[in-house]
């Protein structure tokens, strides 16, 4: 077990506290509602057959490192397996929002018209102990659906997305178990800088563009009342400068939408694309930056690696997607940063990273 307050992982659970780890394992990461950790006890640390690790699923458990909460969620799985020369147990488990994810919508009625997405989230969550947060959300997110029904057998949380796409919303989760809706805020300037030689233990990187499309258009059918009778197909268009003129996309809204429901829609999945064009994974010593505080989304970090980043300076400034805490006795105490273009995080296209390029979008409703 680390004595080093910077390096204790806990797991708290029915009043009780453990802390004794041979390896820990948590991913939060934007873009998943749903953060995962694992976690092996060290042998020895708790008993005789471990009588004093009593952990099991359904467990409502609080995940701490160095100190900062991480995770408010259950325990999902306990894995045993010994023999006369060895014993092993694996504690893993996942955020409170995972039985959104899990669960169907029973609430009765399926029908939310009229329904703001908040109202609708809510109104599905409901038989749920989990709060729904908006953060950052754009102007769309209050425009209410005239036509809004919950699919026979869909899962709350297919619902909340099919509705969050339309509404250019990213889901994801936090520290306290909440369902997060809306577009991350990255810091302004870079909280830390990461250097190819010096301070980066690890790092995988990639530039691709096979999910660049130079018109990416979606097409849908409006709502229909008795002023919009029969209902019209509509489409939308979105440009992008930054790759092969020949290369197009057609998506298909999940539901009838208004025109700018549907300009929304494909501003979103422009957006999405983009994740994919910058990724890298830089791996660090220790789960804290360099002011004390745990590193978290949507961070801005800069890097320095010319290895990566074929440009003039080598040096590129991107945001944290996503976060790996790990412990063990091979790698140490490390936090895998996985980190991907600002522009990405957003719901609207915007200009691109310098040196890298990015995405220049016209966007513009057809009827």
């Amino acid at each position: 077990m680390a004595s080093t307050p910077a390096l204790i992982a806990t797991i708290s659970s029915n009043g009780q506290i453990y802390n004794a780890w041979e390896s820990v394992m948590v991913r939060v990461e934007y873009g998943n509602p749903i953060s995962v950790f694992e976690f092996t006890p060290t042998e020895g640390a708790y008993g005789p057959s471990y009588s004093n690790l009593k952990i099991q699923p359904g467990d409502a458990v609080t995940i701490s490192l160095a100190g900062h909460q991480v995770i408010n969620g259950y325990v999902t799985t306990r894995s045993v397996s010994y023999d006369e020369k060895s014993h092993q147990i694996v504690i893993a488990g996942k955020s409170k929002t995972c039985d959104i994810k899990d669960s169907s919508v029973v609430m009765k009625p399926g029908n939310y018209d009229g329904n703001t997405f908040e109202q609708a989230a809510r109104g599905v969550m409901a038989p749920h102990p989990v709060n729904l947060v908006m953060s950052n959300p754009p102007a769309s997110a209050s425009t209410p659906f005239p036509s809004l029904s919950v699919q026979y057998g869909e899962t709350c949380a297919e619902f909340i997305t099919r509705i969050a796409n339309i509404r250019g919303l990213i889901l994801s989760d936090n520290a306290n178990g909440d369902l997060v809706a809306g577009q991350a805020n990255a810091s302004a300037a870079p909280v830390a800088q990461l250097i190819e030689g010096a301070n980066i233990l690890r790092a995988v990187g990639k530039l691709d563009d096979q999910t660049k499309f130079a018109k990416l258009s979606t097409a849908g059918q409006q709502v229909g009342n008795d002023q919009n009778w029969p209902p019209r197909a509509i489409s939308a268009s979105s440009t992008n400068s930054d790759t092969r003129p020949n290369r197009y996309k057609l998506i298909v809204a999940e539901q009838p939408v208004s025109s700018q429901e549907l300009v929304d829609r494909v501003n979103f999945e422009q957006t999405r694309s983009l994740w994919p064009s910058v990724e890298c994974s830089i791996t660090v010593f220790g789960w804290l930056k360099p002011d004390g505080t745990i590193w978290k989304i949507p961070d801005m970090i800069s890097i320095y690696s010319p290895m990566i980043f074929p440009t003039a300076s080598g040096m590129v400034s991107l945001c944290v997607k996503s976060t790996v805490f790990a412990q063990d006795s091979t790698s140490g105490t490390t936090t895998t940063l996985e980190l991907c273009l600002q522009s990405a995080l957003s719901a609207i296209p915007t200009a691109g990273i310098p040196d890298i390029g990015g995405v220049g979008a016209g966007v513009r409703p057809r009827r």
